[in-house]
């Protein structure tokens, strides 16, 4: 009995190891999966679930985040939705880049109600152009950075951003030949820094609801505020002083009705 109780433990001890064996040798594959970079994740544009779709049936619509690497916010995405005519033309070859104000989201330009009359990008739209109807970064379906890392600048930046993957078809296929930047008051003025500081990026500037008058009165004293001009004259104002020394941004766009603007850009001294 006491040789029976001894092959049992040692056929109990052999099971015992090798199932320790095969516990060591089997190889981890999750982890695997999670040492992906972040870098190649972060470059693919993600279309997401949007109801822009329903709203434009007669257009090719997606809603989408665009990856953007941003200093001092990191990576980030813009979210935007992006329409085409379902018939393309040379008119459809030109996108209309739509930046809402501060107060504002994407649906400034797109009103989410049944009649398009309250659709800025249903106009667009019914007039040949493409749209990209965008949340800016910190608003919205965008990344939310904490406030202490957002500034004028990383939001310039982040669309600069845009604009370029817009040109190079990396937004749903298509390049785009021509952008159109339509700001609404903070998104008009974040165009005055954009234009000064990419000046190729985009081909015109429709600016609504922005003041020239930066504002009421002359800074006393230092302050963060001492690097803002007083006022910003445009230039065909006729109590703009000849030869300002301010420079502008000029455009003609034969595309967008054929005017020509002149735009002031407000730098630092």
């Amino acid at each position: 009995m006491t040789a029976t109780i001894s092959k049992r433990n040692t056929a109990l001890a052999a099971a015992l190891t090798a199932g320790i064996a095969v516990v060591i040798v089997v190889p981890p594959t999750a982890p695997a999966q999670a040492d992906t970079p972040a870098r190649t994740r972060s470059t693919i544009t993600h279309t997401v679930p949007s109801s822009v779709r329903n709203r434009h049936p007669n257009a090719v619509c997606h809603g989408v985040q665009v990856p953007v690497s941003v200093r001092k916010v990191g990576n980030a995405h813009i979210y935007g939705e992006l329409c085409r005519p379902r018939h393309r033309t040379r008119t459809s070859k030109t996108v209309q880049l739509l930046v809402p104000g501060s107060t504002y989201n994407h649906s400034y330009y797109d009103m989410p109600v049944k009649s398009p009359r309250y659709s800025y990008v249903s106009k667009a739209l019914e007039n040949g152009f493409s749209t990209f109807n965008i949340d800016r970064l910190a608003t919205g379906r965008s990344t939310l950075p904490p406030s202490s890392r957002y500034t004028l600048d990383s939001g310039t930046e982040a669309i600069h951003q845009v604009i370029t993957k817009l040109r190079t078809g990396q937004i749903k296929g298509g390049a785009f030949d021509k952008v159109v930047w339509v700001g609404h008051s903070l998104g008009s003025s974040m165009a005055w820094s954009q234009a000064a500081k990419y000046s190729d990026d985009v081909d015109a500037y429709v600016l609504t609801s922005v003041s020239h008058v930066v504002r009421q009165e002359e800074p006393g004293g230092e302050g963060p505020g001492e690097d803002v001009q007083f006022e910003i004259r445009a230039m065909d104002d006729p109590n703009s002083a000849a030869g300002s020394a301010t420079p502008a941004i000029s455009r003609r766009t034969p595309e967008c009705g054929g005017s020509s603007t002149t735009l002031p850009i407000p730098t630092r001294p």
